[in-house]
């Protein structure tokens, strides 16, 4: 078995819309590298907006990442 040296990354999402569904973002974000994790915060951040991180393992293209939502 190969060792694995991928290193897992958070990103910090912000402004994210209320009528925008957690599967479509979800969604939105995989195609951007390997997934391992969606968090969205109930309470908003200190400029009232929607807030959350989504965790990746793998960031295949970081601009498509930063289009995505």
């Amino acid at each position: 078995m190969e060792a694995s040296n991928q290193v897992s990354v958070a990103y910090y999402i912000t402004n994210i819309s209320e009528h925008l569904q957690f599967h479509d973002l979800r969604n939105g974000l995989e195609v951007c590298g390997i997934l391992s994790d969606v968090y969205v915060f109930k309470n908003h951040n200190a400029r009232g907006q929607i807030f959350g991180f989504a965790k990746f393992i793998k960031v295949r293209d970081v601009e498509k990442l930063k289009k995505s939502y």
